[in-house]
């Protein structure tokens, strides 16, 4: 899927290919990071129900 994706994207070459792949990975793998870190802030600071609730109503509200 991810190798489909980014030919779609116009990214034919496999040194790209493998750049874009990655980029992608790491931006996720960055991302998660700071969602932790910044989630498990706020957990301590207001309540896990909340924190751990909030998440996923914005989970279900994005795919509706």
């Amino acid at each position: 899927m991810r190798i489909s994706s980014f030919k779609d994207l116009g990214i034919t070459d496999p040194s790209e290919l493998m750049q874009a792949g990655v980029l992608s990975y790491n931006a996720q793998m960055i991302g998660m990071m700071i969602g932790g870190i910044f989630w498990g802030i706020l957990g301590d600071k207001i309540g896990r129900y909340i924190i751990l609730t909030v998440p996923i109503v914005i989970y279900s509200l994005e795919h509706c």
